[in-house]
C-alpha cells in the first residue's frame, strides 16, 4: 500500500513585477468571485483562502488498512459512479447458474475524472479499485498596492490505475484549464510537481519507480506546452505485503515446511491406496513399502 503526495509546489511569486499573490486550493468547479467583484469586495479574496483545501484532511473516506493511520481522514464519501442496472438473465444462463459479473474499470482519463470531481465539492473519484483520481483547482489572486488587479488558475488531476494482472501503479498527472484574466504574474510563476511517497507499508517493502517527473517549469511553459501531462510508475513485487493474506500464507508454508521435516525424521512418506476408490492415501513406512 502506497501514500503519495500529488500536489505542486509553487514559488514565491511576489516579487513578480512587484506583485502580491494570495493563493487557494479549491475543489473543481468551485465558485469564484469574478476580477469585477474582488476589486469591489476585496475581502472576497480571503475568504478563498479559508476555503483551501489545503487545509482539509487529504486521505479518502474510504482508505482501509494501515493507511488510515497516516494523516485525517476526508469526512465526505468520495464521487463514485453511478449504478447501473444489472442485466436480467435468460432462462438458459439462470439454469446454467452463470452470473455474469462486469470487469472493474482498469483505465481513467482526465476529463472522465474533471467531470466526475467537477462541482461535487469533492477531491477525490473512485472509479473502482483499480481506477481513482483526485483533483484541485489552484487559484491565484494578485495585488498591486492592495488593490486586486488580475487572476490566475490551473487544473491538475492525477488519473492513478492498475492494468489487469499488474502489480505497477500508474499515475498520470493532467494540467487542465490554465487562465489568466487582468495584470497577472502567473506566467512566470514555477510550478514544481511532487510525486514523492512519504509512505509505504510495510516499511522493508521494496519497490521501483519510473515516470518522467518534470523538473520545475514556468506557468507559461506548461501552458504552451501541447501536452503537459506526465507519469509517475510505482511497482511492487509479490510477496511482501503483511495483511492477513499475507501472513496466512507464511504461516501456512511454514507448516507445510515443518510436516515434512516430521516426516523425513520418522522415515515415512504418501503413497496411494491401492484398493482406495477416491482420492485417500495410506501411510506406510518406506522401508515397508519397498
Amino acid at each position: 500500500m502506497l501514500l503519495s503526495a500529488a500536489a505542486p509546489d509553487m514559488a514565491d511569486a511576489d516579487s513578480i513585477d512587484q506583485l502580491r499573490v494570495e493563493s487557494a486550493v479549491l475543489p473543481i468547479g468551485a465558485k469564484v468571485p469574478s476580477l469585477q467583484d474582488l476589486r469591489q469586495h476585496p475581502d472576497l479574496a480571503r475568504g478563498l483562502a479559508s476555503q483551501s483545501l489545503s487545509r482539509q484532511p487529504q486521505g479518502a473516506a474510504e482508505t482501509v488498512g494501515p493507511a488510515i493511520t497516516f494523516g485525517e481522514l476526508s469526512a465526505k464519501a468520495s464521487v463514485r459512479p453511478r449504478q447501473e442496472s444489472t442485466p436480467r438473465l435468460d432462462a438458459e444462463a439462470a439454469s446454467a447458474g452463470a452470473v455474469p459479473y462486469p470487469e472493474p474499470a482498469h483505465s481513467m482519463t482526465s476529463e472522465q475524472c474533471f467531470k466526475a470531481l467537477n462541482g461535487t465539492g469533492k477531491k477525490f473519484y473512485i472509479k473502482s479499485r483499480y481506477a481513482v483520481c483526485s483533483g484541485a483547482s489552484f487559484t491565484q489572486t494578485w495585488f498591486k498596492n492592495n488593490k486586486p488587479v488580475g487572476q490566475s488558475q490551473f487544473v491538475l488531476v492525477a488519473e492513478a490505475v492498475i492494468a489487469k494482472s499488474s502489480r505497477t501503479i500508474t499515475v498520470q498527472y493532467d494540467y487542465l484549464h490554465m487562465d489568466q484574466v487582468g495584470q497577472s504574474g502567473a506566467g512566470g510563476m514555477m510550478i514544481s510537481p511532487d510525486a514523492s511517497l512519504p509512505k509505504k507499508w510495510p516499511s522493508t517493502a521494496t519497490i521501483r519507480q519510473g515516470g518522467s517527473i518534470p523538473a520545475p517549469r514556468s506557468w507559461a511553459a506548461i501552458k504552451a506546452d501541447p501536452d503537459p501531462s506526465f507519469e509517475h510508475t510505482v511497482t511492487v513485487d509479490a510477496g511482501q505485503g503483511s495483511g492477513r493474506i499475507a501472513a496466512r500464507r507464511r504461516h501456512v508454508a511454514q507448516l507445510r515446511a515443518e510436516e515434512l521435516a516430521a516426516l523425513e525424521a520418522l522415515d515415512m512418506r504418501w503413497i496411494p491406496h491401492p484398493s482406495s476408490p477416491g482420492p485417500f492415501l495410506l501411510k506406510t513406512s518406506r522401508r515397508e513399502s519397498q
